[in-house]
């Protein structure tokens, strides 16, 4: 792995938002773009208004982020234990249903 590639995006954003990437680093930071829908569009709008405080705006946007991925990762879990609920449910009725009705204790031997 390349020196550049250990680096954390969040962290080269910074760095390019403060002027202090080299060429090699930016070209990075707009590799990652491609892939990175998010990164492409603040790219471009670091671009677009160069004069407004974005270190302001990143951090704005990082207290957002960790509620939102919470909320994203709840929902899964509770499908999964749902899942898992029907599944035994369905599993205990079908072995209630294939035992024959003497084991069941119905008096008849």
């Amino acid at each position: 792995m390349s020196k550049l590639k250990s680096i954390s995006t969040e962290s080269l954003l910074r760095r390019y938002i403060n002027g202090d990437v080299g060429p090699s680093e930016e070209a990075e930071l707009y590799t990652r773009a491609q892939d990175d829908e998010a990164l492409a569009e603040a790219l471009v709008g670091i671009e677009t208004h160069p004069e407004e405080d974005h270190t302001a705006a990143v951090e704005r946007l990082r207290t957002k982020l960790p509620r939102r991925e919470a909320s994203v990762r709840a929902l899964p879990a509770a499908w999964q234990r749902l899942a898992v609920a029907v599944a035994l449910l369905v599993a205990f009725a079908g072995i209630l249903w294939y035992l024959p009705p003497n084991r069941l204790g119905n008096g008849t031997t």
